[in-house]
């Protein structure tokens, strides 16, 4: 429901999509394969570099929960606190070669005449990809949330100080993704 929600909002404030990208991961996969539907697009191309981060012994817990068993994440300053090879997961270079391959990946894509890509992807990875192209240099210690059914609208140009401007992003309570569960909890 929150797919079909969000595909309806995207079709609503984008003009135009030449293609529908994803993680092969179902869930986003599933979400991609909706938003192509409202498009008019053929099936999303699913991009094994776009998938979730893999956080270790943290995967699958709630922030609260992460914060029980590891003290050190309360206190931890933003631009340490994906450092997730410190539980087993990856670290934060090997996330950023991701993104280097995914940034090639996107780049081809456009080569080959699609100019306005919609990628559906995960909230730890996507808050990565965000920062990684917005923020000018290291630490990138910018904070971008990205709960589910979060749209974001970069633009990539040459020439700019950063590898893309942030044009807009939104969340679930404005797009009308999400409804409801008062007090639900999150996973990291």
């Amino acid at each position: 429901e929150e797919a079909k929600r969000m595909a309806q909002w995207l079709r609503a404030h984008c003009s135009s999509v030449d293609a529908v990208l994803s993680s092969p991961l179902e869930r986003a996969h599933k979400t991609a394969e909706i938003i192509s539907h409202a498009f008019s697009l053929p099936a999303p191309v699913q991009i094994t570099d776009a998938q979730e981060v893999m956080m270790g012994s943290l995967q699958g817990l709630t922030v609260k929960q992460a914060q029980a068993e590891h003290q050190e994440l309360v206190d931890l300053p933003l631009q340490e606190l994906f450092q997730f090879s410190d539980y087993g997961g990856e670290s934060s270079s090997a996330i950023g070669d991701r993104i280097e391959r995914l940034l090639s990946t996107l780049d081809q894509v456009h080569e080959k005449g699609a100019r306005r890509l919609i990628l559906v992807s995960h909230g730890v990875f996507g808050s990565h990809l965000i920062k990684r192209v917005i923020c000018s240099e290291e630490p990138r210690s910018c904070g971008v949330f990205l709960s589910n059914c979060t749209a974001t609208l970069l633009r990539f140009q040459p020439g700019l100080l950063t590898r893309a401007q942030l044009i807009w992003h939104v969340n679930e309570d404005l797009t009308g993704a999400f409804v409801g569960l008062e007090g639900a909890t999150r996973d990291i």
